[in-house]
């Protein structure tokens, strides 16, 4: 797959935000190797907003390959991962492993 790039920054005229079949990208702000800037989805179809400590939790899930207990003791050690946290990291984690 070949990737496309934005190649114009964003005080050029090009929006920051471009809507692809119900997605929406945003433009990072660093520049690739090829002068191109790189997009990322931010909310759309198909996509759930995840929260820097959903994001902490569903790495958590990843590392040690699900709900294990070697995850639920890292859960523990951690006051800002709650219960409605991990359930939020679980589904994308079930998502994740569907696809």
């Amino acid at each position: 797959m070949k990737a496309i790039g934005i190649r114009h920054p964003s005080n050029s005229g090009v929006p920051e935000q471009f809507e692809i079949n119900g997605r929406f990208y945003e433009i990072d702000g660093s520049v690739q190797a090829n002068g191109a800037y790189r997009l990322y989805p931010v909310r759309g179809n198909g996509l759930l907003t995840l929260g820097r400590v959903e994001y902490k939790a569903l790495l958590q899930l990843i590392e040690h390959g699900g709900r294990t207990l070697e995850c639920e003791s890292q859960f523990a050690y951690d006051p800002e991962i709650d219960s409605a946290i991990v359930e939020t990291a679980l589904r994308v984690y079930q998502m994740r492993r569907q696809n």
